[in-house]
């Protein structure tokens, strides 16, 4: 029989997220309204093809339904939206709580959203044959359904997000052109190319899964950023704690002070014969590995690896201002460590930098480790501002500025050394200079 514009019930439990799995029962009935279609019923059971709203979403609904009984076996796919959803809207039937979950991660979100979900009881009884369902291909977890007594309903379906803005809840950086795949079933969900793209240039992409879906899930996420540009925005949304992090290479409040002293020009303004201008800047590309690890106790690990690319560098420690390039940085447990690339100063010479610093929330962690070894690098007016810490002058009852001593004695030419810069026993904070 044709339909056109009726309401009705599908003829099979609606299943939601709950507390009993990944998907338990819902007594909300599967009632569609506006429904237009074709429908064929008797005594084998009944076959449909449909078109209507659930929940005032738009679906198009395809099942076949072997049997009268209650528990007879079915197979019906259920196609939903499109529909524009904001964060916290879960619009869709059968959609597992871990898949909402994921989607709070973000603030701001809003995005449009297509929901597939197939539905499978039972087999195919013999001699049967699938109608309104045979032209469509079924996902490979519910292509050979295992038991015919089970009365369960077998779930799997995908998500599809296409142009949709947001902002990471833990990187609330913006992104827009979002789109991907969240594909799921009873046992695993699976985040699968999502991409993005911010107007600053910077490229978000997204993987990973989640298995089983339980409170024992373990969890495979993968997030990376590319051409990420390093500034204001950046350092604005950072937060408190992690803007410490960024100045121990990126100090603004020392290039704050080589602006006042004359001995850095700032972009833009009247040039000085002999300072150089100098902005702090470039691009990283950040790639964040987060696991859970499976059981009940929630055990969490995380790796941050960042490389730096035309990087113009300001360490907090020695305000040297540096030009680098292929950076390493990598965070693990609290640790942070940078490594590798190429450095020069603004006026020649090679330099190498190492550092090492706590990256924690404690109050009482120590200050940063930093080695920097130079070779041919010209003793000017920036160097000599950089070196550290106390130095021996003929006042004995204190320490005195090195840099200070350094510029009395007017030495010029080209410096090879080896600086240490970190905590010190007695100071809580020194240097040694080679």
């Amino acid at each position: 029989m044709s339909l056109d514009s009726v309401a009705l019930d599908l003829p099979f439990n609606a299943q939601r997220p709950g507390t009993e799995g990944a998907f338990a029962p819902d007594d909300r009935p599967l009632r569609m309204e506006r429904v237009d279609g074709e429908l064929t019923a008797g005594t084998t059971g009944l076959r449909a093809k449909l078109a209507g709203t659930l929940d005032g979403v738009p679906y198009r609904v395809a099942f076949d339904y072997w049997g009268l009984g209650a528990e007879s076996p079915f197979l019906a796919r259920l196609l939903a939206g499109p529909v524009r959803v904001e964060r916290g809207d879960n619009v869709f039937r059968f959609t597992p709580e871990v898949v909402i979950e994921k989607l709070d991660l973000f603030l701001d979100t809003v995005v449009e959203m297509t929901s597939t979900v197939w539905l499978r009881r039972g087999v195919t009884p013999s001699g049967a044959s699938r109608v309104f369902t045979a032209d469509l291909a079924l996902p490979d977890t519910l292509t050979t359904p295992t038991g015919t007594a089970d009365s369960r309903i077998l779930v799997a379906g995908e998500i599809e997000l296409t142009d949709g803005s947001a902002r990471f809840k833990n990187f609330p950086y913006p992104f827009a052109g979002i789109n991907g795949v969240f594909a799921f079933n009873e046992e695993r969900l699976e985040i699968r190319d999502v991409r993005a793209a911010s107007d600053s240039g910077a490229q978000l992409t997204v993987d990973g899964w989640v298995a089983p879906l339980s409170d024992s899930a373990q969890v495979q996420l993968s997030i990376g950023v590319a051409d990420l540009p390093i500034n204001g925005q950046l350092v604005d949304i950072l937060g408190p704690k992690r803007q410490e992090a960024l100045n121990a290479l990126f100090s603004v409040t020392q290039i704050e002070r080589l602006y006042e002293d004359g001995l850095l020009t700032r972009p833009g303004e009247e040039p000085t014969p002999g300072v150089p201008e100098f902005a702090l800047g470039g691009t990283a590309d950040v790639l964040v590995n987060v696991e859970r690890l499976f059981g009940i106790e929630s055990i969490w690990k995380q790796r941050i690896e960042i490389g730096l690319n035309d990087a113009r560098m300001l360490s907090e420690q020695f305000p040297l201002p540096l030009l680098g390039d292929g950076v390493s940085i990598v965070v693990q447990d609290d640790i942070a460590q940078i490594d590798g690339g190429t450095y020069t100063t603004l006026r020649g010479g090679d330099v190498t930098l190492w550092a090492r610093a706590d990256v924690s929330r404690n109050d009482d962690k120590p200050p940063p480790s930093v080695r920097i070894t130079a070779a041919d690098v010209p003793i000017d007016d920036l160097l000599i501002y950089a070196i550290p810490g106390p130095g021996a002058l003929a006042d004995e009852d204190g320490p005195a500025n090195l840099s200070s001593l350094l510029d009395r004695l007017r030495l010029r030419g080209t410096l090879d050394c080896v600086a240490d810069v970190g905590p010190d026993p007695e100071y809580g904070f020194g240097w040694d200079i080679v």
